[in-house]
């Protein structure tokens, strides 16, 4: 299996690797009805996310509360199939995930940056994984294109201390 940028990428083995914990799951989220506005998700987008429900509890991936999800239609929905509305935490800073890109942001941009940041190097409790399920973003890297679903797998350093892009595939 090849991952976004074309590297191959051993399914199996990331799975054995999130079973583990200590990983950020940036999804995009599932199919949405319609392209324009505040939609939820279409009937593809509901089934997909039921599939990936089911991979989490087959492969005993286990995930941190809260799932962080940005305030459209798209992400909460995405979020309640796959984890339940119990789990559910919204950040209205994953509208704003270019903002990571910004060498110098100032004001509310600046402020904006700092918690996104934070959520990526923040490291998730033993055997656990953090999930944010927001919108297309490249992390910096060129050439990807986040598929409905696709997950960016992200190894936290800990505050202060970076994060790491390990694999980005669609599951």
């Amino acid at each position: 299996m090849a991952d976004f940028s074309g590297r191959n990428i051993d399914k199996n083995q990331l799975l054995e690797t999130l079973k583990k914990g200590g990983y950020v799951l940036y999804f995009r989220h599932a199919d949405p009805a319609e392209t324009t506005g505040d939609p939820g998700l279409s009937n593809e987008g509901i089934k997909k996310s039921e599939l990936l429900k089911s991979l989490f509890v087959r492969e005993k991936i286990n995930v941190l509360s809260p799932v962080w999800v940005s305030p459209a239609k798209r992400t909460k929905q995405t979020a309640e199939v796959i984890f339940g509305t119990e789990k559910i935490q919204i950040d209205t800073a994953l509208y704003n995930m270019d903002v990571i890109l910004k060498d110098n942001p100032v004001g509310d941009e600046k402020d904006t940056k700092v918690r996104l940041i934070k959520m990526l190097e923040t490291i998730p409790n033993s055997e656990m994984n953090t999930v944010i399920i927001g919108h297309h973003f490249t992390f910096g890297i060129e050439n990807i294109r986040i598929p409905y679903l696709g997950v960016v797998v992200i190894r936290p350093m800990g505050i202060g201390e970076g994060y790491e892009v390990i694999a980005n595939l669609e599951l």
